[in-house]
């Protein structure tokens, strides 16, 4: 598999409170140069199912510009 590490996707976490019970959310970035470009912060408390849209993500090297229509057909 090829990998351009000039464009590439990673998980994001971001912890908050609810009702005194911490709570993660995982979402995806993408990362352009070295720099990030594009995130969806909130995707889902699923780890597993978050790792596995952003793996997809990268392995078929997705253009950015279709990161949003994937993103929500992926959604259950």
């Amino acid at each position: 598999m090829k990998f351009d590490m000039k464009n590439f996707y990673i998980l994001t976490m971001n912890s908050f409170i609810v009702e005194k019970e911490k709570k993660t959310l995982y979402g995806i970035a993408l990362i352009q140069d070295g720099k990030q470009a594009l995130s969806y912060l909130d995707i889902s408390t699923d780890r597993d199912f978050v790792e596995e849209f952003v793996r997809k993500c990268n392995q078929h090297e997705l253009d950015p510009c279709h990161l949003p229509d994937v993103l929500y057909d992926y959604l259950p």
